[in-house]
């Protein structure tokens, strides 16, 4: 994940722009390298900010 990235810094990252993420092991061994985001209970509106804030954290994990 993002240059083999563990997703532990993604979460950490994502936190830090205020998104959470559940860490995909919570949902069994094949999803470790996965993060899932909840985006049923919020309005359309705070789910699109939500996505941009969590884009940011991925490309500042990108860009080391």
């Amino acid at each position: 994940m993002l240059g083999g990235a563990p997703l532990t810094r993604l979460l950490e990252a994502a936190v830090e722009e205020g998104v959470l993420l559940t860490p995909g092991e919570a949902f069994g061994d094949a999803y470790r390298t996965w993060g899932r985001l909840c985006f049923t209970s919020v309005p359309l509106e705070r789910t699109a900010l939500g996505v941009s804030r969590l884009c940011r954290a991925i490309e500042a994990l990108a860009a080391g």
